[in-house]
């Protein structure tokens, strides 16, 4: 298998990062970066080169700049990283590498949870370039691949939603400990019934046509979404459990070239730390007026442990 590289152009992508996010699950933020990124001690850093990158070399004078532009641009966006821009290198051949290069990133221990995220990303854009994916087209199956996504370590997945996302709110467990199906409420507002007109397939019928009837089930739900309706559910829902939001959870369905392909499964936590509207109108109404960027961590289904939700 070819070695996977990421470029100067993917880094950009991702500029958004350091915007103010409408959601952050700082706790699961700080599990991962603890995992993966911290140092041993506190009083250390960690250095990640800048080689890994490639980039269309320009050459000025005889030296290579594309590294300069690099690390100029992460500590424009992102100051609160360190950049060492080390010794140049002086061919003026298109075949020069990076690897003469000794520009680097420091990173340093931190606790903001925003600012974890950015190292977080950092760390495997540069370091683990094979398990991070942005992901423009969420249609495109690759991210959601099974090889992909049960290979190690766990995948660190952004995924561009665009505007006429469809947020469909499955269930909701609040601060009190009362968890709350929203599936079929969601169903009956949809059509304005009072009987749910979506009901889930047997769980007793042969494997292939439980496939089936789990593909049709799904899809009806992105042929009848309505955006208001699903906003409205949940507030109602939540206000008449008298609690905050511990996790909520959303099915996406996924389209190629407005044909549906499947759904994608969202696990957001609140923790009872984010207003109701956060995932009600601002997720969902807007969401599916303007699109949201989403990163999160990649499981089956495709299943994603959402750590932070940025708009548009």
């Amino acid at each position: 298998m070819a070695e996977t590289r990421l470029n100067v152009g993917d880094l950009a992508k991702l500029g958004w990062l350091a915007d103010a996010p409408l959601f952050i699950d700082g706790e699961q933020v700080k599990g991962f970066y603890d995992a993966v990124v911290r140092p041993e001690a506190e009083e250390k850093k960690i250095t990640l080169s800048l080689k890994s990158l490639e980039a269309e070399k320009t050459t000025v004078g005889g030296e290579v700049q594309a590294e300069v532009s690099v690390a100029k641009w992460l500590t424009t966006i992102f100051p609160f990283l360190d950049a060492k821009v080390g010794g140049k290198a002086t061919g003026a051949s298109e075949e020069q590498t990076a690897s003469e290069e000794t520009r680097t990133i420091e990173l340093q221990p931190i606790s903001s949870s925003q600012r974890q995220l950015v190292q977080l990303t950092l760390h495997y854009l540069l370091g683990l370039p094979s398990r991070l994916k942005i992901v423009s087209d969420p249609g495109d199956p690759s991210w959601s691949e099974a090889a992909f996504i049960q290979a190690l370590p766990r995948a660190l997945v952004f995924i561009d939603l665009p505007p006429k996302t469809y947020f469909v709110p499955m269930a909701v467990e609040l601060s009190n400990g009362n968890v709350i199906p929203i599936h079929e409420e969601v169903a009956k507002a949809f059509t304005g019934g009072e009987k749910n007109p979506n009901p889930r397939p047997a769980y007793d019928l042969p494997e292939a046509k439980k496939q089936e009837g789990w593909d049709r089930y799904w899809k009806w739900f992105a042929d009848h979404f309505k955006s208001i309706a699903a906003m409205e559910t949940v507030e109602n829902l939540v206000r008449e459990g008298g609690s905050r939001i511990r996790w909520i959870d959303y099915r996406v369905p996924l389209f190629s070239r407005g044909t549906f392909v499947k759904m994608a499964h969202l696990h957001v936590c609140g923790r009872g730390e984010h207003d109701t509207g956060v995932f009600a109108y601002n997720l969902i109404e807007r969401g599916y007026r303007y699109g949201v960027r989403v990163v999160g961590t990649l499981k089956s289904d495709p299943d994603l442990n959402v750590l932070a939700i940025f708009e548009k």
